[in-house]
């Protein structure tokens, strides 16, 4: 079980994980869901679970473009 930093991009032409970023010591996410109705938070999970093949859960950021998320 791993927590990781995330930076979430909204409204992205599509939905991709984008690497790790060291200046903000967190990995990008771009999805193309809007930020409403918590959609753009189920991509985010849905994004890592492909890309890590883990479970993936949201610890904190659930309104905010900066996330908390568990790995595994």
């Amino acid at each position: 079980m791993q927590i990781l930093n995330i930076l979430v991009r909204t409204k992205a032409g599509k939905s991709e994980f984008s690497g790790f970023d060291p200046v903000k010591n967190a990995y990008r996410v771009s999805v193309k869901a809007s930020p409403e109705h918590g959609e753009a938070n189920l991509e985010v999970v849905k994004v890592l679970h492909r890309e890590f093949k883990l479970p993936v859960r949201i610890m904190s950021g659930f309104k905010s473009k900066e996330k908390k998320v568990q790995i595994g």
